[in-house]
C-alpha cells in the first residue's frame, strides 16, 4: 500500500512538472487593467475596450466596435484614434491612470483638461508615441505629468499647453517627478503656464524633470516657459530639484529652449538640485538657448567634459546656438539694407552648404542654414518693403536684440 502511494504521489509530480506556470518576479508591477478617460472608466479583461468621442468631448463606450472607434484600451496601451476628450467634472486628470501607460496617437487627437484643477494626461509610468498628432492641454495644471518617468518617441508630432493657478506657480507643458527622455523622430512643442507666485525660485518651464531631461535622436523639441513677471525663475527646459540634476542633448536633435519674461531670472535651460550643482551636456544636434538672465545656467560641456564652444553666442549671455561646425552662416549683426534697388548677398544653389540672397528684382530674401544673432536693439531681420518675401531652406535661427524692432522686422 506505501508503494503504491509513493508511486501516485510521482506520478503526479510529473504531470505537474508538465503544466505550462507563469512566474511573476517579486516586486514586478502589477499590469494596468483600468485607465480613466473623460471620467469613463475602462477595464482591460483580455479583449480590447472600445469607445468613442462626440464634438463636445464625451466619452462613450456604447456603440464603440473594432471597426468604429476613437479610444481602444488593451493591455497597458490607450490607443487615441481622431479623438476629442474634453473633461470638465472634478479634479481627477481627463487621461489618468496609477501605473503604466502608453498612449498611442493615430491621426489628429485633442485632450483637454478645462475649468477644474488636473492634468490633460497622467500616468506613474508614462509614454507617449505613434505616428499622429496629439494635442494635450489644462488650463489650470500641467498638461502632460509622468509622476515616475515621462518617455516621448515614435514618430508622434506633440503640443503641450499648461495653464496655472492664480496662487501659485505656473505648471510645466510636459512634467516628470524622475526622468525625461525625448528621442527617435518625436516633434514636441510645450509651452509653461503663466506664474503668479510673488517670490523667487521656481515660477515656469516648457518641460521640466526633478532627476533628468534627456532629448536625442531625431527628436525636435521646442520648449517654452511662462511669463513670470510676479516673481519666480521661468525656464525653457528645466532639471533640479535632486542630485542628479542634468540636462542632455544629443544625436541629431534639434532644441529650442527660451525662457520667458521674468521679475527675477530667465533662461533658456536651466539644471540645478537646489544647491548650485547640475549639469548640461551637448554631444551633438542643433541647441539654440535664450533667457532674459542668460541662454543657460551653467557652462555647456560635452561628453568629455570639456567646454563645447557654441556657434554664436555664449552660455553667459542671452542667446546662444551649439551645432556642428562648417554648416551654418553666422551673423552677429542685423541682416539689413535689403533695398528695393540692390541685390545683397550670394544666389543660393543646390551645390552652398549655407548663405543668404537678396533678390531686389522680386524682393525675396532666401535664407539657408543661417544664424543671425543681433545685438541689443536691433532686429534681426529688416526688410524695407511689406511686400518681400522669405524663402527657408534647411534649418535657420534668427535672434533679434532686445529692443522691439519695426513693424516688418523679425
Amino acid at each position: 500500500m506505501r508503494k503504491r502511494l509513493l508511486s501516485m504521489l510521482l506520478t503526479l509530480c510529473m504531470v505537474l512538472t508538465l503544466l505550462p506556470t507563469v512566474a511573476l518576479a517579486i516586486g514586478d508591477p502589477a499590469p494596468t487593467t483600468s485607465v480613466r478617460v473623460g471620467g469613463v472608466t475602462l477595464t482591460y479583461t483580455d479583449t480590447p475596450v472600445y469607445a468613442t468621442t462626440n464634438a463636445s468631448g464625451a466619452v462613450t463606450t456604447g456603440g464603440a466596435t473594432a471597426d468604429n472607434y476613437n479610444i481602444k484600451f488593451e493591455n497597458t496601451t490607450l490607443t487615441l484614434r481622431n479623438a476629442n476628450i474634453k473633461y470638465v467634472d472634478t479634479s481627477d486628470p481627463a487621461i489618468w491612470v496609477s501605473g503604466t501607460l502608453t498612449v498611442m496617437a493615430l491621426g489628429v487627437n485633442t485632450v483637454t483638461k478645462s475649468v477644474e484643477y488636473g492634468n490633460a494626461i497622467q500616468a506613474n509610468d508614462l509614454t507617449l508615441q505613434g505616428t499622429g498628432t496629439l494635442t494635450a492641454t489644462s488650463e489650470k495644471e500641467g498638461a502632460v505629468y509622468g509622476r515616475d518617468n515621462l518617455t516621448i518617441k515614435g514618430s508622434i508630432t506633440l503640443n503641450a499647453f499648461s495653464g496655472a493657478n492664480s496662487s501659485q506657480c505656473g505648471y510645466p507643458g510636459l512634467s516628470s517627478n524622475g526622468t525625461l527622455v525625448i528621442e527617435e523622430n518625436a516633434v514636441v512643442t510645450a509651452v509653461g503656464g503663466k506664474s503668479y507666485i510673488a517670490s523667487g525660485g521656481f515660477g515656469s518651464a516648457g518641460i521640466c524633470a526633478t532627476n533628468s531631461v534627456t532629448i536625442q535622436g531625431n527628436a525636435s523639441v521646442t520648449a517654452v516657459g511662462g511669463d513670470a513677471t510676479t516673481g519666480g525663475r521661468s525656464v525653457g527646459i528645466n532639471a533640479g530639484f535632486s542630485n542628479t540634476a542634468t540636462i542632455t542633448i544629443g544625436g541629431s536633435a534639434e532644441v529650442v529652449a527660451v525662457g520667458g519674461k521674468s521679475a527675477s531670472e530667465s533662461y533658456g535651460l536651466f539644471a540645478s538640485d537646489g544647491t548650485g550643482t547640475g549639469t548640461i551636456t551637448y554631444t551633438g544636434g542643433l541647441l539654440v538657448a535664450k533667457g532674459g538672465s542668460a541662454s543657460i545656467n551653467k557652462a555647456l560641456t560635452n561628453s568629455g567634459g570639456d567646454t563645447a564652444a557654441p556657434l554664436s553666442g555664449a552660455d553667459n549671455e542671452k542667446f546662444a546656438v551649439w551645432g556642428p561646425t562648417g554648416i551654418y552662416t553666422v551673423l552677429s549683426n542685423e541682416l539689413s539694407n535689403l533695398s528695393n534697388s540692390a541685390s545683397v548677398g550670394t544666389e543660393i544653389s543646390d551645390g552652398s552648404s549655407s548663405g543668404f540672397y537678396w533678390d531686389h528684382s522680386n524682393l525675396t530674401l532666401t535664407l539657408k542654414n543661417v544664424i543671425v544673432n543681433a545685438p541689443d536693439g536691433a532686429s534681426g531681420i529688416s526688410l524695407q518693403s511689406a511686400a518681400a518675401s522669405i524663402v527657408l531652406e534647411g534649418v535657420n535661427v534668427v535672434s533679434a536684440g532686445n529692443q522691439t524692432g519695426a513693424s516688418n522686422s523679425y
